[in-house]
């Protein structure tokens, strides 16, 4: 649905950019829900990051958040998160065939 954000005028950039935070999100959230075996702690989660957007929705951060510092620790933390992601399924696929 992020990609409907292009018809209201949004960057193709900062579409991908939605598209990829989604995408992590969604499989940090599968795991979760997984692991957890109880889909609150996914709400819980998405209400925390949807109350941490607010403080960039009503001002309360400040400077240029595009700035390459920005880049490199949204690609560093990304790949750490799709690679914990990855870690974790295979391991909970290999516990699975273990027992």
């Amino acid at each position: 649905f992020h990609f409907f954000n292009l018809f209201d005028g949004a960057s193709i950039s900062s579409v991908l950019l939605q598209v990829g935070y989604t995408f992590l999100i969604g499989c940090m959230f599968a795991v979760i829900q997984i692991k957890m075996g109880s889909v609150w702690y996914c709400v819980i989660l998405h209400a925390l990051f949807d109350f941490g957007g607010m403080f960039t929705l009503f001002g309360f951060a400040f400077g240029d958040p595009w700035d390459v510092i920005f880049w490199i620790l949204t690609i560093v933390f990304g790949l750490l998160c799709a690679g914990h992601i990855i870690v974790t399924l295979i391991n909970m696929e290999r516990n699975k065939y273990a027992s």
